[in-house]
């Protein structure tokens, strides 16, 4: 499933090594600027499907966009809770979690 779901966004990073922030429906930039939240979140499922792409992602778009503490700048409540969720190990979540009762 994350191999097709990622696709697009995986063909767009190996052709220019960023994504843009926003992405309509058709797969078409909206936006020019990029964003931490979105590299963190294709990290969470990129490091279980193409390990080497999501080690470039973290070295080129994440790592350097953390100073002190903070993911971009102290007022990115979003992308604080989202980069810090796609850094979470898979292996931090209890199974009995994802099981249905």
């Amino acid at each position: 499933y994350l191999g097709t779901a990622t696709q697009h966004l995986q063909s767009l990073w190996r052709s220019s090594s960023k994504l843009p922030a926003r992405i309509d429906i058709q797969g078409k930039p909206t936006v020019t600027y990029e964003a931490t939240s979105q590299y963190a979140m294709l990290y969470s499922a990129l490091r279980l499907i193409k390990p080497a792409m999501a080690r470039e992602l973290i070295e080129q778009k994440l790592i350097p966009q953390y100073q002190e503490g903070i993911w971009d700048d102290q007022s990115a409540y979003y992308t604080q809770n989202l980069a810090w969720l796609g850094l979470l190990p898979t292996t931090a979540i209890d199974r009995n979690l994802l099981n249905p009762s």
